[in-house]
C-alpha cells in the first residue's frame, strides 16, 4: 500500500542540547539557529534523526516487491499521489498489462550500450 513520510536524517547532539528521556526513549531537545525549538529522539549510535520540514515523499512497492521512493513534494497529498500512480503503473506490469519503466525516468547504461553496439553492427 502506498503511504506518505517525510525524509528523515541524522546529525551529532549538538553540544548544550538538553536531554530528556519520555516513553522510556531519549530525546535532545535545543533552539537552533533561526530561535525555532527543536526535539529530536537520540538513536543507539547517539545520532539525531530529524525529519525535513515541508517536505514529503511517497514509499511504494515496484513491480519486484522491492519498496521505493518518489522524488520529495511540498505537499503531502501530492507526494501521496505519485507513489499511488507509482504502484498502479508496478501492478499493470506485473500483470503483463505494461513494460516496466525505466529507472527512475532514466535510461540504463546497460541498455545505452546494448543499444549502441546494435547501432554500430548495422552500421557496419
Amino acid at each position: 500500500m502506498a503511504s506518505a513520510e517525510r525524509p528523515t536524517y541524522t546529525q551529532p547532539v549538538p553540544p548544550g542540547a538538553d536531554v530528556r528521556t519520555q516513553g522510556g526513549e531519549r530525546y535532545a531537545c535545543w533552539t537552533d539557529r533561526t530561535g525555532k525549538a527543536v526535539r529530536a529522539l537520540i538513536l543507539p549510535s547517539g545520532k539525531c534523526r530529524r525529519t525535513v520540514p515541508h517536505r514529503w515523499v511517497g514509499v511504494y512497492r515496484d513491480h519486484r516487491g522491492v519498496k521505493c521512493k518518489t522524488p520529495t513534494f511540498g505537499d503531502r497529498a501530492a507526494a501521496l499521489r505519485a507513489a499511488l500512480d507509482a504502484e498502479r503503473q508496478a501492478e499493470a506490469v506485473r500483470e503483463g498489462r505494461a513494460a516496466p519503466g525505466r529507472a527512475g525516468g532514466k535510461e540504463l547504461l546497460r541498455d545505452q550500450v546494448a543499444a549502441y553496439l546494435a547501432h554500430l553492427e548495422v552500421r557496419g
